[in-house]
């Protein structure tokens, strides 16, 4: 961090040292260069950044997209419902009734994401939970437990 701080102090004295002592043609001549320079670096910046925040939205939506298809509003309750083992606390999870597969709910902006934090979580026993296969996770974004 102090480089940065040493890099904008000395900058700053070029600048003030090159105001001071060139003509005002041959100064502007010397701005506008390096502000070209510098839109030019930020616009290359951008688009590699951009890019890959553009990349993981189109990413984000192919799964939420995925996942309603799988488990469609209008079959909630007879295909497919949110449970949650009696014994723990939180950690939703999708049971889908057609495969007897239980699929962990990664995090709350996965829940948002597919529009079901108001959906409500059926308590299941251990002994019932143990009888259903372990499935793949649902994730549409971000961390475990975020």
């Amino acid at each position: 961090m102090f480089k940065f701080y040493l890099i904008a102090i000395i900058a700053l004295i070029i600048f003030v040292v090159l105001n001071l002592y060139l003509p005002l043609e041959k100064a502007n001549i010397l701005f506008d260069s390096f502000n070209k320079v510098v839109i030019g670096f930020a616009a290359i910046i951008t688009a590699y950044f951009g890019s890959s925040y553009f990349f993981e939205e189109v990413l984000r939506k192919r799964r939420i997209d995925s996942y309603r298809k799988m488990f469609p509003y209008d079959k909630y309750g007879d295909t497919w419902e949110i449970v949650v083992r009696e014994d723990r606390n939180g950690e939703p999870h999708v049971l889908n009734k057609k495969t007897s597969e239980i699929h962990h709910l990664w995090n709350m902006k996965t829940i948002y994401d597919l529009g079901w934090q108001f959906y409500e979580r059926k308590p299941v026993k251990k002994s019932g939970w143990d009888k259903y296969k372990r499935g793949d996770y649902i994730r549409t974004r971000g961390e475990l437990g975020e």
